[in-house]
């Protein structure tokens, strides 16, 4: 594409560079004649001279349209609502480039269903804030210089390339992304909600582990392997049970998780001393009567195995989750 230079200053469109509407009627309407007008995103052909002198210089080359962007500036041209050109171009690929963003915020939404560990859906908010800010750093520094209707079209157009090279790399991340998300869930019938039955044995199907609660001298869940024999204690000492609405008695009891049938797990949830409810996860085909997570909080603590995973959030302190990876 080239635009003739005659008659007038024209744009990249080959459009009077005063032509405005809408948005861009706040454009100033004025270029300045000392200068040249060097559109950024734009297909320039240096005009040679008549004569012997001109055939003997070589023309630079014609800058090159970021992929994609040469479409949607066809596209724009192409809509009869566009027909005055020069600024109508620019609030359209303006105007595209916003539902863009907008659908690109839909497609993050949607992929950070697929992801379980808090921290990188956290990363892939930050990442689409990153873009944003480069946006308006960059896109906006470019339609104030010199803050005419040209740069004002060079704007959009960045915006626009910006949308498009984001939608690319997302699409990376839609495409190849795999994250591991463990699949524990309760097992109810394995589980005691409020306060457990004494010395009754709770069998784990699926499993060859069962288990028992002892309240007393100190409180513990005995674990037993019915084909090796092996016995596991596990202390809950200073706990005690409750059931109903008061002081999150909801929450207490012993509770089943699991992934692998073979590997039950035990929440034990209980209250404190005179006012503090405590969280305490054992792991005991693994790592025995070690306790894997342990937290307490000062009046409350709240609880649920949330996209596979458990999730834990006392009051007075952080949360966590378990298990944790990168």
């Amino acid at each position: 594409m080239s635009a003739t230079m005659t008659g007038g200053r024209k744009n990249w469109l080959g459009q009077s560079t005063a032509v405005r509407r809408g948005k861009a009627a706040r454009l100033s309407a004025t270029l300045d004649h000392g200068k040249t007008l060097r559109p950024f995103l734009a297909f320039i052909v240096l005009l040679a001279g008549t004569g012997s002198a001109a055939t003997a210089q070589t023309p630079d080359p014609e800058p090159k349209l970021p992929a994609g962007l040469e479409a949607e500036i066809a596209s724009c041209k192409a809509d009869p609502a566009n027909r005055i050109g020069g600024a109508a171009i620019g609030e359209c690929l303006e105007d595209r480039a916003a539902e863009r963003r907008a659908e690109l915020d839909r497609r993050r939404e949607k992929l950070a269903e697929r992801l379980c560990n808090p921290a990188h859906t956290k990363q892939l908010f930050e990442g689409g804030k990153t873009w944003e800010a480069l946006r308006q750093s960059e896109c906006g520094l470019l339609g104030k210089l010199p803050g005419n209707t040209a740069s004002y079209i060079n704007m959009a157009s960045c915006e626009m390339t910006l949308a498009l090279q984001q939608s690319e790399a997302l699409a990376l991340l839609e495409d190849f992304a795999n994250p591991w998300c463990p699949s524990y869930e309760l097992v109810e019938d394995a589980s005691r909600k409020g306060e457990p039955v004494p010395g009754e044995a709770v069998e784990i199907v699926g499993s060859s582990l069962s288990w028992t609660f002892e309240p007393t001298p100190d409180a513990r869940i005995v674990v037993s392997d019915s084909v090796s024999g092996e016995v596991v204690p596990l202390d809950i000492s200073g706990c005690s049970f409750c059931s109903g609405d008061a002081d999150n008695c909801e929450q207490d009891g012993i509770y089943t998780m699991r992934e692998d049938p073979e590997r039950p797990l035990f929440v034990a949830v209980c209250h404190k001393g005179a006012h503090s409810q405590r969280l305490t996860l054992f792991d005991p085909v693994v790592r025995g009567a070690e306790p894997v997570v342990e937290s307490t909080g000062e009046y409350f603590i709240e609880w649920q195995i949330q996209k596979g995973r458990l999730e834990y959030r006392p009051d007075g302190a952080g949360g966590g989750v378990w298990p944790e990876y990168d």
